[in-house]
């Protein structure tokens, strides 16, 4: 899937690039009942390099992969407690994926995570 960056937090691409995804699974076969990404949603996602320099995998794929939906992020996988969790009303994007999504998912505060993000990308 083609991807046009918004943000990069680190690494060597600039924000703007276009790069390819691969994500593991396939439509009636997605890894774990994890969806599959559509056109328009917005993630942060841990990528690799699979070494050519614009194709990248997802580091640990379902827990490398946050949803987000403007005050909300959805994280995949195994909870982290000491991320920031979502106090207030969930949108409808986010209601939508709670229910189609069957494993683990944590909800959390999207300006606080980004802004956790970024303090724990400055300290490396």
């Amino acid at each position: 899937m083609k991807v046009r960056l918004k943000k990069v937090y680190a690494g060597d691409k600039k924000n703007q690039d276009i790069i390819d995804i691969l994500q593991d699974g396939k439509e009636g076969m997605e890894l774990e009942n994890y969806p599959l990404f559509q056109s328009g949603e917005t993630y942060i996602l841990m990528l690799i390099d699979s070494g050519d320099g614009r194709t990248f995998w997802i580091k640990g794929q379902v827990n490398g992969t946050y949803f987000v939906a403007g005050n909300t992020t959805l994280k995949f996988g195994n909870s982290e407690p000491s991320l920031p969790k979502k106090k207030n009303n969930l949108d409808s994007a986010v209601i939508e994926k709670l229910e189609n999504f069957n494993n683990k998912v944590q909800v959390l505060d999207t300006i606080d995570f980004r802004e956790r993000l970024d303090k724990d990308l400055k300290r490396k």
